[in-house]
């Protein structure tokens, strides 16, 4: 019994010299064999299978058929090798299509974020009582996109929408206009559908990140004079 007391306080000492020394040992543990790679492989496979099916597959073939002129009807593509790529660099609607697509980005990314953080922020500090509010406020992410443009495309429509009829109703009927038809609105009308859909996935990576903020962080915070401001 002394012998074994005497090397339970060597491999004490030794974890004391070496804390991540157990954590080692449990890697190399986890990892003699095979087993646990074929395992981890067992769970990736479908995943994997399923993004190659359905994502690097398409882009593959799309990549494959820019060097061809097909109508996607007749059974033989005829080749024409860079044709389409060098029409594409010169066709300004393209090139007016990008630019319009980094404007987007850059006014979801300037509105989302803080709409996002200003949203988790209350959430969090209403605690359970404001449950409700969270599965309301994510309900947007659940639509498809489809399902969101063909609402806002009926939301928007300048003769019976929803926006036109607000306005109206609010004796603002001059300020009623083809949101979606006139190129001083349309960037915008389209940023704010998207804004609106993809803000509640932003707000939920911010409301986990308030949720795993310890309590004893908060009270020292607090007595420190911190406010929630």
């Amino acid at each position: 019994m002394v012998a074994a007391g005497a090397n339970a306080a060597r491999r004490l000492d030794a974890a004391d010299a070496d804390p991540l020394a157990g954590r080692r040992r449990l890697l190399r543990a986890s990892g003699k064999g095979s087993g646990g790679a074929l395992t981890a492989l067992g769970f990736l496979l479908p995943t994997l299978i399923l993004l190659g099916v359905y994502i690097l597959w398409p882009l593959a073939d799309s990549f494959r058929l820019s060097f061809f002129r097909w109508d996607g009807i007749s059974p033989t593509p005829a080749p024409i090798g860079a044709g389409n790529w060098q029409r594409l660099a010169s066709d300004g609607v393209f090139w007016r299509s990008m630019g319009n697509n980094f404007i987007i980005v850059g006014l979801s990314l300037a509105v989302q974020l803080p709409a996002a953080l200003v949203l988790a922020v209350l959430l969090d500090a209403g605690g359970r009582k404001l449950r409700l509010l969270k599965t309301v406020f994510f309900i947007p992410m659940l639509m498809s996109s489809v399902a969101v443009g063909i609402l806002f495309k009926y939301v928007y429509d300048p003769h019976f929408g929803l926006v036109n009829a607000l306005l109206r109703a609010a004796g603002l009927g001059e300020a009623a206009q083809n949101w979606l038809g006139n190129p001083s609105t349309a960037l915008v009308a389209v940023g704010l559908v998207v804004c609106w859909q993809f803000i509640p996935f932003y707000m939920i990576l911010f409301l986990a990140a308030l949720s795993g903020v310890p309590s004893e962080l908060r009270e020292a915070a607090f007595l420190d004079g911190a406010t929630e401001g």
